[in-house]
């Protein structure tokens, strides 16, 4: 090869280590976006290769080229337009002949093929011997063994694409002068390959991936097998991450948001400077509360997968599934729903097809998440005494359904179709290696940071704005202490009759103020009516003791100077206790694992079981606004109020997220189609429970139609677009 290489694009089928060999090339050095003009995500990394730095591009994980998925449209047309100065091709050394269906359709298109057999490691130890030089002469390519968890046998098999790269073909994009053959006749050469380099010294159902098999998949076994790998995993992630929630939210509450007000207010800086300032820092500590728990998730999904059981859980969840238009491997993501919607959301992105992965992170925001939990207890207790745990189960059931509903809604309109066979290899059993496995948990944390988390520190940095700018006596205070007079809560107030259908009444103002801050975090809904109510209840004091004055007509005394500094914060003579936050971060670590081994209760519903002051102390809300709920809201209505917190807009790190895996324009129609579904559920429950209201009962069943005609006439468009882009080019 007589060029400068500069791009070299790896491309395997699903389930053959193409990542983790991948991410053991490129390590850290990696880049992920989107191809051009579609949402398939575009991953990018470096090597070094004859003293330079190569870009070495993975293409999407494929079985064939025939262009029948989005994503085997991009791997085509990268190959058939030369994007690449050569192609190395990973080729499974467990799974010989699903492989080389694959390597059959490059030779077809490229001879700048080199081939990587992968896992040659496994292959040995399940019995199974490849000739690679054979391989080599057989397919008329390279073939290098390699294995893509150890690093000397991939530094090896580097210099060995180094040395092979000198004596391959001049660059090419055009086909070769490979003949071109059928299925048929490719099925019978790959057969016929296998037979002359393969062979298996050790019968096949004696292997040790046969005898787990055999209860992994038995038909009485399988399921109690994945509740139990399940239960493991949620536990790991939600149990695990959450002891360093407290940790990243003070120390990203001091660094990003107390410093640098602190600093501004030091040097004399407008109050509005520093509320911009510290508004961003806010965004910036909210998503660093997601990192713990969504870095732990992709670590337990990367050990799933190296392990080989993922692609078993498809197997065993497929029939369920397929029901409502889904493969099996969707049901992870829906268990993943119940700890956080972030994590859920990103790990659809292990599904195969983009209608798979959308329909997917529709269903996920319905499963009822943590963050949901201390809304409902604290209702719960207010309201509903001795029957909680039946309401909060009411409401988790509720959710299922809705996720179910909308499956089915979606596969008839948005997503309308015929499912894909549920066709899967199922790879040989091995050992996770931790490198791989933090290497690949630390490529999609990345990716998350970069993406979803710039969308939300954006967002919620503007609603905080609007939380913490207020009006009085007509002009703008900039961080107002009255959360009534905040810009958010003036607009909360104007939509509050938005929410009058199902029960919340407009002298109710805080509960729908909550519900934009719900966008922030749902938890955040207890923070804001607790802190709403208790200015409400300040107002009233305030007012009663300006009457009783105006009857006494007595004039209160002013406090005594030394009293004015007695009652002086502490902390406004200190200033910032740097090293005592850090130790309280630092300490709540300590607590957090502590509070790991006797973490079983994954939903906490355990908590819904104590009693009111328990309860206000676990969530962090005063006693007094038990009797402010129990005052504006009845049984019905704040049933509803929940079933609302349950499906609306969903918080703004979930968006983020979405946004990431799905663009812009999805994203939107998951939030409309969600708030929407939203309202009318919870409008339709309380006015046929307790308002009785004809007319509201009529809007949220034309909602609900209104729904299903957008979502048909939104899939019936992007039908016609893809129509459209499938059609031939022009010669």
């Amino acid at each position: 090869m007589s060029h400068a290489i500069e791009k070299v694009a790896i491309a395997g089928i699903p389930n053959c280590g193409k990542t983790t060999l991948f991410n053991a090339i490129t390590g850290a050095r990696q880049r992920v976006g989107n191809w051009p003009g579609v949402t398939v995500e575009k991953v990018e990394g470096s090597f070094r290769l004859k003293g330079e730095t190569i870009t070495l591009v993975d293409l999407p994980g494929t079985y064939n080229l025939t262009p029948d998925t989005e994503d085997q449209r991009v791997a085509e047309r990268v190959i058939r337009e030369g994007e690449y100065d050569f192609i190395i091709n990973v080729v499974d050394a467990t799974n010989l002949s699903r492989n080389l269906y694959l390597t059959m359709d490059l030779k077809e298109r490229t001879n700048q093929l080199i081939v990587l057999l992968n896992m040659v490691d496994v292959a040995k130890k399940e019995g199974i011997e490849v000739d690679a030089e054979k391989l080599s002469e057989r397919l008329g390519v390279p073939v290098i063994p390699v294995s893509a968890v150890d690093k000397k046998m991939v530094d090896n098999a580097i210099k060995e694409v180094e040395k092979f790269s000198e004596n391959l073909p001049e660059h090419n994009s055009h086909p070769t002068e490979t003949e071109v053959l059928g299925a048929i006749e490719k099925y019978a050469l790959i057969d016929e390959i296998c037979g002359d380099v393969s062979r298996r010294v050790k019968d096949k159902n004696h292997s040790f991936t046969a005898r787990v098999d055999r209860v992994i998949l038995n038909k009485w076994l399988s399921v109690p097998v994945f509740l139990a790998a399940m239960f493991a995993t949620f536990w790991f992630a939600v149990s695990v991450g959450s002891a360093f929630i407290d940790f990243f939210d003070i120390t990203g509450g001091l660094f990003f948001v107390d410093m640098p007000a602190a600093g501004l207010d030091a040097i004399g800086m407008p109050a509005w400077l520093t509320t911009i300032v510290t508004s961003i820092g806010t965004g910036i500590q909210t998503v660093m509360t997601f990192i713990p728990v969504v870095f732990f998730m992709f670590i337990a999904l990367a050990i799933l997968e190296d392990l080989g059981y993922m692609a078993r859980v498809g197997v065993i969840a497929d029939r369920l599934m397929r029901k409502i238009g889904l493969p099996g491997s969707a049901f992870i993501p829906m268990i993943v729903g119940f700890g956080c919607t972030v994590p859920a959301v990103m790990s659809a992105r292990t599904l195969t097809t983009k209608r798979d992965r959308f329909m997917t992170i529709f269903m996920a925001p319905f499963m009822s998440c943590g963050a949901r939990l201390p809304v409902y207890a604290l209702f719960c207790a207010s309201i509903f005494g001795g029957n909680s745990g039946m309401v909060v189960f009411l409401i988790y059931v509720s959710g299922l359904i809705m996720a179910i509903f909308t499956g089915f809604m979606l596969k008839n309109t948005l997503f309308r179709g015929v499912p894909s066979n549920f066709v899967i290899d199922l790879p040989l059993y091995h050992t996770p290696r931790i490198g791989a496995v933090l290497k690949s948990a630390w490529v999609r944390l990345k990716s998350f940071l970069k993406k979803a988390g710039t969308i939300v520190v954006v967002a919620v940095g503007i609603l905080n704005v609007f939380n913490t700018v207020g009006i009085e006596d007509n002009q703008l205070i900039f961080n107002t202490e009255d959360p009534e007079a905040t810009i958010l809560a003036y607009a909360g107030k104007a939509v509050t009759p938005i929410f009058e259908p199902f029960g919340v009444k407009k002298e109710n103002w805080p509960a729908g103020v909550a519900l934009f801050t719900g966008l922030f975090a749902k938890e955040a809904i207890v923070g804001t009516v607790n802190s709403l109510y208790a200015t409400m209840d300040a107002h009233h004091e305030k007012i009663h003791h300006e009457k009783l004055e105006k009857v006494l007509d007595t004039t209160p005394e002013p406090l005594d100077s030394s009293m004015e500094t007695d009652t002086a914060p502490v902390e406004d003579e200190e200033g910032l206790d740097i090293p005592g936050t850090l130790m309280e971060a630092i300490d709540s670590v300590k607590e957090g694992l502590l509070g790991v081994v006797s973490s079983a209760d994954l939903l906490g519903i355990g908590l819904i079981g104590e009693d009111k002051e328990a309860v206000a102390e676990e969530i962090g809300a005063s006693n007094d606004t038990y009797s402010h709920i129990a005052k504006n809201f009845t049984a019905f209505s704040a049933f509803a109020y929940l079933l609302f917190v349950l499906m609306y807009f969903p918080c703004l790190a979930v968006i983020g997220a979405a946004r990431k895996e799905m663009g812009g324009f999805f994203t939107t129609v998951l939030a409309v189609y969600a708030t929407l579904l939203g309202w009318a559920v919870a409008t339709l429950f309380y006015q046929i429970a307790e308002g009785h209201n004809i007319v509201y009962l009529i809007v949220s069943i034309a909602i609900l139609l209104g729904i299903y005609g957008g979502l048909y006439l939104l899939g019936e468009r992007e039908r016609a677009k893809k129509t459209v882009g499938l059609a031939p080019p022009v010669v």
